[in-house]
């Protein structure tokens, strides 16, 4: 025998609201290859931006100042030009394995880079 609810108090049921999860529902195997799409788009993106623009003005900036470096004539500020020329060249170097470091390594799981 199921007991009415008392008066002027409502039952449990019907007092109940259902309150949505704050937790997303699991992706679809859909989802997860548009996002892998996506992230590995916005990589190769940025890779390039940054290849074509950052790289770019370091390698300039390298040769200006070995164009500066050969006018020098054993000037004794040409090992502190030198030392920068190196450091703009391991700069460089740096960017390009952070960048497209990832890639080779497949950090990011083969088939992003497929």
């Amino acid at each position: 025998m199921q007991e009415s609810p008392r008066p002027g108090r409502a039952s449990v049921a019907a007092t109940t609201t259902v309150v949505p999860s704050s937790n997303p529902p699991a992706q679809r195997p859909a989802d997860s290859a548009e996002t892998l799409r996506r992230l590995t788009e916005d990589h190769d993106r940025i890779a390039k931006d940054i290849n074509d623009v950052v790289v770019h003005r370091l390698f300039s900036a390298g040769l200006t100042l070995e164009t500066a470096l050969g006018l020098m004539d054993g000037h004794r500020a040409a090992d502190r030009i030198q030392l920068a020329i190196d450091e703009l060249d391991q700069a460089i170097r740096d960017l390009r394995d952070a960048v497209f470091g990832a890639r080779r390594s497949g950090s990011l799981g083969d088939a992003a880079w497929n």
